[in-house]
């Protein structure tokens, strides 16, 4: 149900992310389906083949790993990964270790456009 989705601005996921905010598991034995607000926050980054299931918001500037399946509400600025996800470090943490393991490469004009 989209319209219980609400995503903000600068939002990227990543292939075969998935996020829900109905629920059907009780439909067989009650024909009745749960729906809850999921919302995305400003300049989050949803890794590959995660999925943020219904009722959870995640807050400005988060980062969630690959594979993860968010159940609880993520903090802002923070990089939650796992299943199910939990707190890594801050987002500005993560650029610390990966500009200590020297992997970080600017971005080609072309993507900003």
């Amino acid at each position: 149900m989209p319209q219980f989705v609400t995503i903000g601005d600068n939002f990227i996921s990543a292939p075969g992310s998935i996020i829900l905010a109905h629920d059907a598991s009780l439909f067989l034995f009650s024909k009745e389906y749960r729906c809850e607000e999921t919302i995305i926050g400003n300049n989050v980054f949803l890794g590959a083949n995660a999925v943020v299931l219904p009722g959870v918001t995640i807050g400005d500037g988060a980062i969630i790993g690959a594979g993860s399946v968010v159940t609880k509400n993520v903090s802002p600025d923070s990089v939650y990964a796992g299943n199910p996800a939990k707190f890594i470090c801050t987002v500005e943490q993560y650029r610390e270790k990966c500009y200590v393991k020297d992997v970080l490469y600017k971005a080609p004009e072309s993507f900003n456009s």
